[in-house]
């Protein structure tokens, strides 16, 4: 009976294996003088001998590279291979796990397959402090850019959405102030504090010039303000009382302006840059409030100094 044994075929002659094992020894000599210096002796590129020590490599590698570099030597292709082969050589020789093993190499070359796990450390030119400097003030004025856009853009899709703008649009068409939903939009004007769209004088590089001008007034005005009313304690200018009202009811410039004069000397009349009365403001309008029942019980959240302003402004 036939035999079930797999048939594997004769083995491979002794010339053939002899021959695998040569060029598999050739890949991986050559495999570890890549990772080292290549063809050359390390030691030899920096004019040393093999017994020499890391303050001999160190003068040779100071000796040699200043001529050599790229930045001495512009466009000049044989001069950036040569210091490449110096740095390297430096690196492998300074490096002292590397240089036991490339000592060990040299004495044993045949078996430093496993070699291959220095190749990731390498020369490379660096880079100029400036490209780098102005490659990430690009970047970040392009994020800065286009987070102003997206956040302007987000805060106009939430207003629209909300149902109190909704009714604003339905009671504008109704009433035929407008003919379209595009037109109320347009006609409709929405408060979105320090949100909106981003102008040339928003990019990054404009406002680190203006950076110091900038700082000079705010400590000015923080100096100013410290001494004039807390130390000597003068009378606010008409100025300064209206920041100080727009502080406190949690307006911006820009809604401030918004409102109708009226209402402004109605605000600056009741003196609400102090304190006390500020304080006694919020109380009334507190109790109206109540009175009328148009606090809100569920949205919790909502502060009750919107819904002052909001009663102010009907």
């Amino acid at each position: 009976m036939a035999s079930r044994r797999p048939q594997w075929g004769r083995p491979p002659p002794l010339a053939v294996c002899s021959a695998a094992a040569s060029v598999l020894l050739l890949a991986t000599a050559a495999g570890a003088q890549d990772v080292f210096c290549k063809v050359d002796c390390c030691f030899e590129i920096l004019g040393l001998k093999p017994d020499a020590t890391p303050a001999e490599i160190r003068r040779a590698y100071r000796r040699l590279a200043p001529a050599l570099h790229p930045d001495v030597n512009p466009g000049n292709a044989e001069a950036a291979d040569a210091f490449k082969s110096i740095a390297n050589a430096y690196e492998v020789l300074t490096d002292p796990v590397r240089r036991r093993a490339y000592n060990d190499y040299r004495a044993h070359p045949e078996k430093f397959g496993y070699m291959m796990e220095f190749a990731k450390t390498s020369y490379a030119p660096q880079s100029s402090v400036w490209v780098v400097v102005v490659g990430l003030l690009v970047a970040a004025t392009a994020f800065h850019w286009f987070n102003m856009r997206h956040n302007y853009y987000s805060a106009v899709e939430r207003a629209r959405e909300s149902e109190e703008y909704q009714r604003e649009v339905r009671r504008m068409i109704a009433r035929k102030e407008v003919a379209t939903v595009e037109e109320a939009h347009e006609a409709i004007h929405v408060d979105y504090g320090d949100i909106r769209l981003p102008t040339p004088r928003d990019l990054l590089p404009l406002k680190l010039v203006r950076l110091p001008l900038a700082a000079g007034k705010l400590l000015y005005w923080a100096g100013h303000w410290l001494v004039a009313y807390q130390l000597l304690k003068r009378d606010y200018t008409e100025a300064d009382k209206e920041y100080l009202v727009q502080q406190n009811l949690g307006l911006s410039p820009a809604a401030w302006e918004e409102l109708q004069p009226k209402q402004r000397q109605e605000y600056m009349a009741k003196r609400l840059w102090i304190d006390s009365e500020y304080a006694a403001f919020l109380q009334r309008k507190r109790i109206e409030l109540n009175r009328s029942g148009k606090v809100p019980k569920r949205r919790k959240r909502v502060p009750v100094r919107e819904n002052m302003l909001a009663e102010d402004s009907m």
